[in-house]
C-alpha cells in the first residue's frame, strides 16, 4: 500500500507533539516512548550490517539510540563525536557508508527513518486509543445524564425483559414457590387462605 501523503516521518511526530487536536489546547502530560522494538533477524538479513566491523557496529547502536531518545544526531564529525563522548579519529575511522546506509542525512543531522516511522506509528496508535477512550467516557456520561432524568421527574423505560413481565399477586406467588403449599391438607390450606384475607 504506498502512502499519498507528503509528510515526512518527523513532520507527523512533531504534528502530534506541537499541535493540540480538535484545536483544544491541552497540558501535554504523556511521557516520551520508552523503547523501540527491534528484529534481530530483520537486522541481520542486512548485507550492510554483515559487512560492519565490531566497531562501526557500535557506531551504528549508538547513533540510532541517540536519534531513538533526541531524534537525530548531527552529522558534522566533531559535533557527533562531542555527542556521543568519543573521540574524533573513531567516529571518522567507523562512520563508513554502510554505518550511514541506515540513516538519512538532511539539514547537517542524521536522523533514523526506521525509528521515526515506528515512533510515529506508535504515537498515532496511543492518541487513537486515548480519542477512543474520551469518546466512550463521553457517551457513558451522557447516558447516565439521560438516565438520571430531570427536575420535573420523569420515569426509567423499561428494560426488554420487564416489558413482558406479568405481575404476580401474593397469593399466586406463594403458591407458585412454596414447595409447601403441594403437601398442605385443605384444613391448613383454609386457614392460610383465611389469614391471607384478613391481611
Amino acid at each position: 500500500m504506498e502512502m499519498t501523503n507528503s509528510k515526512t516521518p518527523e513532520d507527523i511526530i512533531a504534528t502530534k507533539l506541537d499541535s493540540p487536536s480538535n484545536n483544544i489546547p491541552r497540558l501535554v502530560t504523556k511521557r516520551d516512548l520508552p523503547a523501540y522494538l527491534e528484529y534481530a533477524s530483520d537486522i541481520l538479513a542486512s548485507i550492510n550490517y554483515r559487512l560492519m566491523s565490531l566497531s562501526e557496529r557500535g557506531l551504528w547502536d549508538t547513533m540510532r539510540k541517540e536519534c531513538w531518545v533526541n531524534g537525530k544526531v548531527p552529522s558534522n564529525l566533531d559535533d557527533l563525536a562531542q555527542i556521543l563522548n568519543l573521540p574524533v579519529d573513531v567516529v571518522k575511522s567507523n562512520l563508513t557508508d554502510r554505518v550511514v546506509s541506515f540513516f538519512l542525512q538532511r539539514d547537517g543531522f542524521f536522523t533514523c527513518p526506521e525509528l521515526d516511522n515506528y515512533k510515529a506509528l506508535k504515537l498515532n496508535s496511543r492518541d487513537a486509543m486515548a480519542e477512543g477512550g474520551a469518546r466512550g467516557g463521553r457517551k457513558t456520561q451522557n447516558d447516565i445524564r439521560e438516565a438520571k432524568g430531570t427536575l420535573k421527574g420523569g420515569h426509567k423505560p423499561l428494560n426488554r425483559n420487564e416489558m413482558n413481565r406479568t405481575e404476580l399477586s401474593r397469593r399466586e406467588w406463594k403458591r407458585k414457590e412454596s414447595p409447601r403449599t403441594v403437601d398442605l391438607s385443605p384444613e391448613h390450606q383454609e386457614w392460610i387462605d383465611d389469614y391471607d384475607g384478613k391481611k
